[in-house]
C-alpha cells in the first residue's frame, strides 16, 4: 500500500513538472511498463532496495506523459477551421482544439494543435465541428519575475466569436446527452432562482464554479471555504451516500441476501454519473474514482483501505488525463485527500472535525500561496461552524430544489435555499474578514513553505511541531530580508521592459535604489494590473520614486490606474500636451486626481537641466522647451536619457520621424534604445539611428499586432547595422543591467 501511495506521488509530481519543461520524445508506456516490472522484480525479490528506481521510473512517466507549455501563435483574422471541443461552459464559451484552419483572405496560419476559446459556442465537449470564426490572439504576459507563474499546460492561444454557426462533423453522443442535461439543468435553475443563489446552486450541482457572482466567490475563498463551491469528495459522499444507505435500508427491508453488496454495485454508477453531470472536474472524478473503488471493494468483499483507494483513484485519473495533473483544482483535491487518508482521525464529531480542518489547510497551504497568494486566518475555525452547515443544508438543498424545479416546483424550495445560500455568503464575509493578499513568495520561500507544511504533517509532538514552525518562520523571515535586498539592486542600473502587449511600459531600478517606471501599457487585460502590479509586489517594490508618462495615449498610460491604487507615486512627469488640449480628456482628469498626492510636472518645467538621482543623470532631451502645439501626441512625446557610469540608455516614446528629425540635430547619442513607436515604419528613421549610433535596442509590441509592428523596414535597419533587436513579442519581458560598463540582457522566453 506505502508503495503505491509513493508511487503515484512521483507520477503525479512528474505531471505537474511536465509544463516546464520542453517536449520529450520518449513514450510514456515505456517508462510505465519500466516501472511496472520494477515493481514486479522488487516484490518477487522482497527487496526494499528497488522502491527508489520504481519512483524513479514513476517520475519520469509523470515528466513524459505531463502537459507542455507550448506558445502557439495565432494571427487575427477571419478562419475556417475544424477542430474538437474539448471544455464547454454552460451558457458560455467552448475551447476548441484545432486540428486544421485556414484564413479566408489566404494570409496567416493557425497551428495545429493550437486551443482557441470561442464566444456562445453551446456544443457538447467531444463534438468535431467546422466553424467560421472572427479570431483573436490571446493576449499573455509572459515576465520575469521572483515569482514564476504557475504552469499547467491550458493556455488559451486565441479568442474567437463564431461568425456563422458551427457546423457539426461528429457528434458526441454520450457527451452530447450529458451536454443537453446539464443544460436543461442551469436554466431551470437560472429560471426558479435568483442570480446570486442560481449561481451558488449551478456551482453545487454542475460543478459551475464561474457562475458564482465574483464578489461570492471573493468572500467564500477568503474564508478558507472555496471547496464548498467546487464539486468534491463532499458531495460525491453526500449524493452517493445517500443513495447507497437508503437502497441499503430498502433491500434488506425487502429481505434480499447481501443487500450492501448490491448496494455497493448500484451505487458505482450513480457515483461515476454524478462526475460526468457535474461537468468532469479533476476533483469530482477524483472524489467519484474513490467512491467506485471502495464500492468495489465491498462487492468483492473486500475491506476499503482508505490510502490505497485514493492513491489507485488518483493514479488512474491521472493516467486517463495526464493533461489535468497540473491543474490546481485536481493538486488540491490530492493534498486534501491524502491528508485526510494518511493519519487517523480522532472518532470524537468536534474534535474530528478541528484536526480534519487543521490537516486538509496545512497540506495544501504551500499550493493555496503560491497559486492564490491567501492564507485565512480563520479558516480553520470557518471549515469547523461551516462545512457542517453546508453538508446538512446547503448542499441537501441544492438536490432538493434541482428536483422539484424539475416537477414545476421549484417555487416551493427556493426561499430555502435562497436563506441557506445567502447565510452562507454572509457567514463568509464574516470569517474572511481581515484576510488580505500575502506577498508571492519566490522559489525558495514556496520550498520552505512546502517542507514546513509536510514537516508539521509528518511530525509527532507538541514541542517538534512548535520546534519546526519556529525554525520556519525564521528561515522564511531570511528568505524574505534576502528577497528584498535582491531586488532592490546596489551599485547596478537594472531596465525591465515588460511584456503588456501592444505598448509600452518599463521599471527602471537605479543604483541608489529609487525606481522609476516609464510608461504604464495599456488595453484589455488591462497590463497594469496583470503584468506590472505583480511584478512589483512580487519584488517588494511599495512605491514609484518618478513615473514618466511619454505621452497621452491608451497604450502608454492604461495601467497608471492600476500601478497608482497598488503603490504610491510620488512624482510623475508628463509632456504638458494633455493638460492644454484636452483639459477635460481621461489624461487629465487622471492627472487632476494625481496632483492630490503626487508632485505632477510638466516637460516645460523639467527641460533644460540634468536630474541627479544618485549616481544616475537624467536628461529631458525632447520636446524641450516645451511640448509643439504643431505635432501629434507621438511627436510630442518625452524622450529622456539615462546616463550611469559610462553607459547611456534612451528612451524614447512614440516620437516619428518629425521629432526625429529634430533629435538628430542634437547630442542623443546612447548605447540602449527602446525603439521610438513599436518599431513603426514612420519611426526609426537611417538620420535618427546614426545620430543615437545605439549597441543595443529594445522594441515593445504584441504577438501578431495588427499594426506589423516592427516593420520588416526598420528591423532590416536596425539588422544592417549590427544592432541586436531584443523584442517583448517574441522573447516577453526583456531585462537590461549594467554595471556603469558592460549590459547584459536577458529574455523571459528562449
Amino acid at each position: 500500500m506505502a508503495m503505491l501511495v509513493v508511487v503515484t506521488l512521483a507520477f503525479v509530481l512528474g505531471l505537474v513538472v511536465a509544463p516546464h519543461l520542453a517536449a520529450l520524445a520518449w513514450p510514456a508506456g515505456v517508462a510505465l511498463g519500466v516501472a511496472a516490472l520494477l515493481g514486479y522484480v522488487g516484490r518477487r525479490a522482497q527487496a526494499r532496495s528497488w522502491a527508489a528506481p520504481l519512483v524513479v521510473a514513476a517520475l519520469g512517466a509523470g515528466l513524459v506523459a505531463g502537459p507542455r507549455e507550448v506558445v502557439r501563435t495565432v494571427p487575427a483574422g477571419t478562419a475556417r477551421l475544424v477542430g474538437v471541443v474539448e471544455t464547454a461552459r454552460l451558457g458560455r464559451d467552448g475551447d476548441v482544439r484545432v486540428e486544421s484552419a485556414r484564413f479566408l483572405d489566404g494570409a496567416g496560419i493557425v497551428p495545429a494543435g493550437a486551443r482557441v476559446r470561442i464566444d456562445d459556442l453551446g456544443v457538447a465537449p467531444g463534438t468535431r465541428i467546422e466553424a467560421l470564426v472572427d479570431l483573436a490572439p490571446a493576449q499573455g504576459f509572459h515576465n520575469p519575475s521572483p515569482h514564476p507563474a504557475w504552469l499547467d499546460g491550458r493556455r488559451i492561444d486565441a479568442h474567437g466569436t463564431l461568425a456563422a454557426p458551427a457546423r457539426t462533423l461528429d457528434p458526441a453522443r454520450l457527451g452530447g446527452i450529458l451536454f443537453r442535461a446539464r443544460e436543461s439543468l442551469r436554466r431551470r435553475l437560472d429560471a426558479t432562482l435568483p442570480p446570486r443563489a442560481a449561481g451558488i446552486a449551478r456551482a453545487l450541482l454542475l460543478g459551475d464554479g464561474a457562475a458564482v457572482a465574483r464578489a461570492d466567490r471573493a468572500s467564500v475563498q477568503r474564508a478558507g471555504l472555496a471547496h464548498l463551491l467546487a464539486v468534491s469528495g463532499l458531495h460525491v459522499a453526500l449524493v452517493v451516500g445517500a443513495f447507497f444507505l437508503g437502497l441499503r435500508a430498502l433491500l434488506r427491508r425487502r429481505g434480499r441476501r447481501e443487500p450492501e453488496r448490491l448496494a455497493a454495485a448500484a451505487a458505482i454508477p450513480v457515483a461515476l454519473g454524478f462526475a460526468l453531470m457535474a461537468g468532469g472536474a479533476p476533483s469530482a472524478w477524483r472524489a467519484a474514482g474513490m467512491a467506485a473503488l471502495g464500492l468495489g471493494a465491498v462487492v468483492l468483499r473486500r475491506r476499503p483501505r482508505g490510502a490505497a483507494i485514493a492513491a489507485l483513484a488518483v493514479a488512474l485519473y491521472a493516467l486517463a488525463r495526464p493533461g489535468d495533473g497540473p491543474r490546481p483544482g485536481f493538486l488540491l483535491s490530492v493534498l486534501a485527500t491524502a491528508a485526510i487518508v494518511a493519519f487517523p482521525v480522532p472518532r470524537e464529531g468536534l474534535r474530528a472535525a478541528w484536526v480534519v480542518s487543521l490537516r486538509t489547510t496545512v497540506a495544501t497551504a504551500p499550493l493555496v500561496v503560491w497559486c492564490f497568494l491567501s492564507l485565512p486566518p480563520l479558516g480553520i475555525l470557518a471549515n469547523v461552524v461551516l462545512v457542517p452547515v453546508a453538508v446538512l443544508a446547503l448542499v441537501p438543498l441544492a438536490f432538493v430544489h434541482a428536483l422539484c424545479a424539475g416537477v414545476g416546483l421549484g417555487e416551493v424550495s427556493a426561499p430555502l435555499f435562497v436563506v441557506c445560500s445567502d447565510g452562507l455568503v454572509g457567514a463568509a464575509e464574516l470569517f474572511g474578514a481581515g484576510s488580505g493578499e500575502l506577498p508571492p513568495p519566490d522559489l525558495v520561500q514556496g520550498a520552505l513553505i512546502t517542507v514546513l507544511a509536510f514537516g508539521l504533517l509528518a511530525l509527532r509532538g507538541v514541542r517538534a511541531r512548535l520546534v519546526l514552525a519556529a525554525v520556519g518562520v525564521l528561515l522564511l523571515a531570511g528568505a524574505e530580508l534576502h528577497l528584498r535586498h535582491r531586488e532592490r539592486p546596489r551599485d547596478r542600473l537594472r531596465i525591465t521592459m515588460l511584456d503588456v502587449g501592444q505598448g509600452d511600459g518599463a521599471l527602471v531600478d537605479l543604483p541608489d535604489g529609487r525606481l522609476l517606471l516609464v510608461d504604464a501599457g495599456g488595453g484589455r487585460p488591462d497590463p497594469g494590473a496583470r503584468a506590472m502590479v505583480p511584478l512589483l509586489r512580487a519584488r517588494r517594490r511599495d512605491r514609484v520614486d518618478l513615473a514618466i508618462l511619454t505621452h497621452p495615449h491608451p497604450d502608454h498610460y492604461g495601467g497608471l490606474r492600476a500601478i497608482r491604487e497598488a503603490v504610491p507615486i510620488r512624482e510623475l512627469w508628463d509632456s504638458g500636451q494633455a493638460d492644454a488640449e484636452s483639459p477635460h480628456g481621461p489624461v487629465a482628469r487622471m492627472l487632476r486626481r494625481m496632483r492630490r498626492g503626487s508632485r505632477v510636472r510638466s516637460a516645460a518645467e523639467v527641460c533644460g537641466r540634468p536630474h541627479r538621482l544618485g549616481e544616475v543623470r537624467l536628461e529631458v532631451l525632447w520636446p524641450c522647451p516645451g511640448y509643439d502645439a504643431g505635432y501629434d501626441p507621438n511627436d510630442n512625446s518625452l524622450v529622456v536619457r539615462l546616463t550611469y557610469g559610462s553607459r547611456r540608455f534612451l528612451f524614447t516614446g512614440d516620437v516619428e520621424r518629425l521629432a526625429e528629425a529634430q533629435l538628430a540635430g542634437v547630442d542623443v547619442a546612447a548605447d540602449w534604445l527602446k525603439v521610438p513607436h513599436h518599431g513603426s515604419r514612420t519611426s526609426s528613421t537611417d538620420a535618427f539611428l546614426d545620430a543615437v549610433n545605439p549597441r543595443l535596442a529594445a522594441v515593445s509590441c504584441g504577438r501578431q499586432n495588427r499594426f506589423g509592428h516592427p516593420h520588416p523596414e526598420v528591423a532590416a535597419r536596425y539588422a544592417a547595422r549590427g544592432i541586436p533587436l531584443f523584442r517583448t513579442d517574441r522573447e516577453g519581458g526583456l531585462v537590461f543591467e549594467s554595471d556603469g560598463r558592460v549590459i547584459r540582457a536577458r529574455t523571459t522566453l528562449p
